[in-house]
């Protein structure tokens, strides 16, 4: 998501350009429609998070729905879901070592290894329509 901290994503990106298997490339899903958006997170394997100083980011989240891991930022109120082995946490600025993270990742996916379907279904779980109307309930008995 480029739009996001889009300094920030350029340095990653240009320098992950040349350093990217043959077969791995790089997508923009900014200005892309939601079922673009859709259809590439659902092809994708990584997810570069750009947040900043955010509420709850769902972009990352709706990555890990998708079954993309999520190198990059939390954008602090990610903090709550943030765990690894699907995401993994980079401090805002630190530009090697998001490279760094994701070339590993990358290696990581190379190795042919699956999907944690355990951290999976909590995340599921977690922005699921029932928890969302259990929390607006339990908001609404405290006003």
């Amino acid at each position: 998501m480029s739009r996001k901290l889009p300094q920030h994503s350029n340095l990653v990106t240009n320098y992950l350009n040349n350093h990217l298997p043959k077969n791995w490339t790089l997508k923009d899903i900014h200005l892309l429609s939601e079922k673009k958006t859709y259809d590439l997170l659902k092809k994708s394997k990584i997810f570069l998070a750009f947040s900043n100083l955010e509420g709850l980011p769902l972009p990352p989240a709706e990555a890990a729905l998708a079954k993309n891991y999520v190198v990059g930022y939390s954008g602090e109120g990610g903090n709550e879901y943030w765990n690894k082995p699907i995401f993994t946490r980079v401090n805002s600025g630190e530009i090697i070592t998001f490279v760094n993270k994701v070339k590993e990742k990358i290696k990581f996916l190379n190795s042919k290894r699956k999907f944690p379907n355990y951290q999976y279904t909590q995340i599921k779980k977690k922005f699921s329509k029932e928890t969302e109307k259990k929390n607006i309930l339990k908001f609404l008995k405290f006003i």
